[in-house]
């Protein structure tokens, strides 16, 4: 007579598998009490973003890039499914908080770009990755140099894809190619006319 083994046995909070068996256990959890016939369901395989537990498990991954960057100055936010950081201006002037974001940057694996706003004369440096599984971003702004006050408004200064600096003025529509001329650059830049020494393209990647 061929014996067979005997049935899994379920235990709080983990199932146990049969003795001999190359069988994978699965944690279970019941949607609603056994009285009311509910019925045990697998927990999800990934971690669920959202969840504290994902949270907190990115937000210690983010803890350790920013240890190993050695950046301080910064402020945190965590949202369900991602992670913000900015680079605030306690740290310091315009290159010296980019640099940090580019050391951050090279911390994901990733590089630092100039990101302007195409209609609202914003800029920021900016770089993403990844902590714990969730999407983290890290940025500092930018402040776009000011060309004065005309007739519509404050115009602002922009750098053109051959490197002149030219003025637009209000509503502040920065062509296609064209990239904000920032507290990043030297101030002799500022006329208009005057050929920027700094590659001109909206995607400037930021060195630390």
């Amino acid at each position: 007579m061929t014996s067979q083994a005997p049935p899994a046995r379920q235990m709080k909070g983990q199932t146990m598998t049969t003795p001999g068996t190359n069988r994978f256990a699965v944690r279970l959890r019941r949607t609603r009490p056994a009285s009311q016939g509910g019925g045990p369901v697998a927990a999800a395989p990934y971690p669920v973003a959202g969840q504290a537990a994902t949270t907190a498990g990115a937000l210690r991954a983010t803890a350790n890039l920013i240890q190993r960057s050695a950046a301080t100055g910064l402020s945190v936010t965590c949202f369900d499914e991602f992670i913000q950081i900015l680079v605030t201006e306690h740290y310091g002037d315009a290159p010296a908080r980019a640099a940090v974001v580019a050391r951050l940057a090279g911390c994901f694996g990733s590089i630092a770009v100039q990101q302007d706003g195409h209609r609202d004369g914003s800029s920021c440096i900016t770089a993403s990755g990844n902590a714990g599984g969730l999407h983290v971003e890290v940025f500092t702004p930018l402040t776009v140099q000011k060309a004065g006050t005309g007739p519509g408004g404050e115009a602002l200064l922009a750098v053109a894809p051959d490197g002149r600096t030219v003025r637009v003025v209000p509503p502040h529509d920065l062509p296609a190619g064209y990239r904000w001329l920032t507290d990043l650059d030297p101030s002799s830049a500022a006329s208009p006319g005057r050929r920027t020494t700094r590659t001109p393209g909206r995607g400037r990647q930021a060195r630390a």
